[in-house]
C-alpha cells in the first residue's frame, strides 16, 4: 500500500485525482482518509500528516505487511533501526508503526 501523507489533503486530492485520472472514495481511518482508486479498486491512499512528523515535508510512504508489528519494531530496534511512531491502532484495520532504518530511509510496517 502506498500512502501521501500531507498536510494539504484537499489539494493533494484534487492534483492526483485529475493527474492520474483517478477515482476516490472518502472513508474514516483514525480520521478523514482519501483513497484513490482505479475502475473502483482502492490502490492508494492520503492522508493528515501524523503530529509528530509536522515538520517533515509531505512525502509517500510504503508499508510492508509483518506478522506482529510489536516484534517486528522490537527487532528492528535491535538491528540499530529507529521507531518515530510506535505501534498505533487504526480501529476495524490494523496495527501499524513507522520506522527509520540505518540508512535513514522511512518506511512503515502493519499487522
Amino acid at each position: 500500500w502506498d500512502e501521501l501523507s500531507t498536510d494539504k489533503v484537499a489539494v493533494a486530492e484534487k492534483f492526483y485525482s485529475e493527474l492520474l485520472g483517478y477515482g476516490v472514495k472518502h472513508s474514516m481511518m483514525t480520521g478523514p482518509y482519501i483513497e484513490l482508486q482505479v475502475e473502483g479498486k482502492s490502490v492508494a491512499g492520503i492522508t493528515e500528516m501524523e503530529s509528530e512528523l509536522k515538520e517533515t515535508p509531505s512525502y509517500w510512504g510504503v508499508y510492508y505487511t509483518v506478522g506482529n508489528c510489536k516484534d517486528t519494531v522490537a527487532k528492528a530496534e535491535s538491528l540499530a533501526a529507529a521507531v518515530l511512531i510506535h505501534p498505533k491502532e487504526v480501529p476495524g484495520v490494523d496495527v501499524w508503526a513507522m520506522i527509520k532504518d540505518p540508512q535513514g530511509s522511512f518506511f512503515s510496517i502493519m499487522a
